[in-house]
C-alpha cells in the first residue's frame, strides 16, 4: 500500500466518523425534542440548534424530518432483525418435503423473532414509547410497514416462505397492526403484565396469520 493510498483511507475513516457523529447528534437532538412536543411542532431549525449545527448540515443527512424519522424507525427495526439473528439457533426447515410449512418450526422461529423484538423493546423502552405516544399512529405503522417487508426480502422468519408482494404486505399489515396495538398498550401502562406474555399472544397470532395466508391452516 502506498502512502497516498493509506492516507485516502484514513481520510476516509475521518469522514466517516464526522459522519456518524453529526447523524448521533441529529438523532439525540431529535429524541430531546420529541419529549418535549408532538412530532408535527418540531422543526428543522430546532433540531439543528440543538444538535449544534446549521440547516444546510442537517441536510447533506436528511431530505426532512420525514426522511430523519424513516432513518430512526429503519434503525429500530434494523436492530430487531439483529437480535433475531443473534439468539436464534438453527433449526429445521420452516416447509416439509411436501411444501407445506411445518407449524412447530414456524412457531419456533416467531418466537424467537419477538424475542428479538422484546429485547429492542426493553432496551430503548424511553424512546419506543416516545413513538407510540408523539407519533400519528398511521404514519408509525405506515413507516414500521416499509422497513418490515423490506427487512423480510433477505431475513426473519417471513423470508423462507417465498409470498409474493401483495400477500406478504397483507401479513405484515395483519400482524404489524395487532403487535403495535398490543406493545404501545404495554409500554403505557404498568399492569405488571411480563413482555414474555405479550409477545407469545402475538406470536401466536403471527403464526395463524402465516398459515392461512399460505394455505397451510390445519382443519
Amino acid at each position: 500500500m502506498t502512502s497516498t493510498d493509506s492516507g485516502r483511507r484514513e481520510a476516509g475513516r475521518r469522514r466517516d466518523r464526522r459522519v456518524a457523529k453529526t447523524r448521533a447528534a441529529i438523532a439525540e437532538a431529535f429524541w430531546e425534542l420529541l419529549a418535549d412536543s408532538e412530532l408535527s411542532h418540531i422543526t428543522i431549525s430546532a433540531i439543528a440548534r440543538k444538535a449544534s449545527i446549521d440547516r444546510k448540515t442537517f441536510y447533506l443527512h436528511y431530505r426532512s424530518i420525514d426522511d430523519l424519522l424513516a432513518a430512526l424507525i429503519d434503525d429500530t427495526v434494523d436492530a430487531m432483525y439483529d437480535e433475531y439473528e443473534r439468539i436464534r439457533v438453527d433449526g429445521a426447515s420452516l416447509r416439509g418435503d411436501d411444501g407445506k410449512l411445518v407449524l412447530g418450526e414456524l412457531e419456533r422461529d416467531v418466537r424467537c423473532f419477538f424475542d428479538g423484538v422484546n429485547a429492542v423493546v426493553t432496551q430503548r423502552g424511553d424512546r419506543c414509547r416516545l413513538l407510540v405516544r408523539r407519533v400519528p399512529a398511521a404514519v408509525l405503522f405506515s413507516r414500521m410497514h416499509e422497513a418490515i417487508v423490506s427487512e423480510t426480502a433477505t431475513r426473519g422468519p417471513l423470508a423462507a416462505l417465498a409470498l409474493d408482494s401483495a400477500t406478504l404486505a397483507g401479513v405484515v399489515s395483519y400482524v404489524l397492526g395487532g403487535a403495535l396495538a398490543l406493545y404501545a398498550s404495554w409500554l403505557e401502562r404498568d399492569n405488571g403484565v411480563p413482555i414474555g406474555a405479550l409477545s407469545a399472544l402475538v406470536a401466536t397470532m403471527t403464526v395463524k396469520g402465516l398459515s392461512a395466508a399460505c394455505g397451510d391452516m390445519p382443519s
